[in-house]
């Protein structure tokens, strides 16, 4: 005989089922409740400035905050109609010469990358015969907008709001631990000349050692931008020490005239807070890409409260260019609940599952009784027609 095994087998009844349904229900509702009173609590500004007026490359967005923000608050940008989910834009980087291991483990002069078109950073690897710092479309597609945040409370002046752009506080700590290190633009390369020469390292210009910030009037607002020097071969570079992480500065991009980042006139010098180079938190964070066309990525972190009455002034360097592709940008100022930014979807996705089970418990349940009365009429036919006869 067949040998019998011991073992759970159970029986699906109507009844046992549309007990699960009803648990299942309770949970998914409940659960999906809390998730969306969660996600409603986080407050949040969101303002396009895609197609705002500028003036000299800066855009100001003014708006009043109507319900406190409770620290920390975070500033967002946001982007719509950027395809960073791609797979060859996805594909285009090198991540051992974002992690600047020794130069035989990354390109550094064209002969390294023959053929080109094989290379991770293809199609973007070298240019008029230079090697890029970093290569690949990601990094070059780094987003380059940056967001000046002052406050001003009923019948005050608009003050600077002190905002954390380091990258400890905006990004990944295993990507600023293990995946982004400068490579020394004075590393003397086997062929006699540093990197700064031998690479274009054009990040360096984009996320240069040290900032001049506005600290002046806000109504004077200006940016300012590392100042551009000559090599040997007539190439701009940045004009800054990368020893002692000082720079020269201009008031026009890549311009190369001087402009003096005077605290007289209202400028102050400071470190880079979000990092230089391939270390820069701006760019540690756009190099983790999204899934969806529209996303957002965090610039910084506010921890301190804005009150309701505060009226709150961004002043944006524009120029990441968006219109031609059709696309949207935004600044967001939001708090956080446990779950994280303000998102209705996962909350209303629980409640229309917690539904749905309620609705095939109610099917079962129907079924059930109606199996139940079939029964009864069944056993009842039988003894009524015996009982007649």
């Amino acid at each position: 005989t067949q040998q019998r095994l011991k073992a759970w087998q159970p029986v699906f009844t109507p009844r046992r089922v549309t007990g699960v349904f009803v648990i299942l229900a309770v949970i998914c509702v409940g659960l999906g409740a809390w998730l969306l009173a969660a996600s409603q609590s986080v407050v949040q500004y969101s303002m396009e400035y895609t197609d705002s007026p500028e003036e000299k490359n800066v855009t100001t967005l003014d708006f009043e905050v109507t319900e406190t923000l409770a620290a920390p608050v975070f500033l967002y940008y946001q982007l719509e109609g950027f395809y960073q989910n791609h797979r060859r834009y996805v594909k285009s980087r090198d991540d051992f010469q974002l992690e600047g291991t020794d130069e035989s483990s990354f390109p550094v002069v064209e002969s390294d990358v023959e053929p080109a078109s094989s290379h991770a950073c293809n199609p973007w690897v070298v240019v008029d015969g230079l090697v890029q710092y970093p290569c690949g479309l990601v990094a070059r597609s780094v987003f380059n907008d940056s967001f000046h945040v002052f406050h001003a409370k009923a019948g005050g002046d608009f003050e600077p709001l002190e905002m954390d752009e380091s990258a400890a506080a905006i990004a990944w700590d295993s990507d600023i631990e293990y995946k982004f290190t400068n490579a020394d633009p004075y590393t003397i390369h086997s062929d006699g000349r540093p990197y700064e020469e031998v690479m274009n390292m054009w990040i360096l210009e984009r996320f240069p050692p040290e900032v001049c910030v506005w600290e002046g009037p806000d109504g004077q607002f200006a940016p300012m931008y590392p100042r551009m020097r000559r090599l040997g071969d007539s190439r701009l570079v940045p004009d800054c020490d990368y020893n002692l992480k000082r720079c020269n500065f201009t008031s026009v991009p890549g311009g190369e005239h001087p402009a003096s980042c005077d605290p007289a006139a209202g400028f102050r010098r400071k470190a880079n807070p979000s990092g230089w180079g391939v270390e820069n938190g701006h760019f540690i964070v756009w190099m983790r890409t999204a899934a969806l066309p529209t996303f957002r990525k965090l610039y910084g972190k506010i921890d301190q409260d804005v009150e309701a009455g505060t009226r709150i002034r961004v002043h944006i360097a524009n120029h990441f260019p968006l219109k031609a592709i059709e696309g949207k940008k935004f600044a967001v100022l939001s708090t956080s609940s446990v779950i994280g930014g303000r998102n209705d979807f996962l909350g209303l996705a629980y409640i229309v599952v917690g539904a749905l089970c309620t609705f095939f418990a109610l099917i079962f349940a129907v079924a059930h009784v109606q199996d139940i009365s079939g029964r009864r009429a069944a056993k009842s036919g039988p003894d009524s027609s015996t009982q007649n006869s």
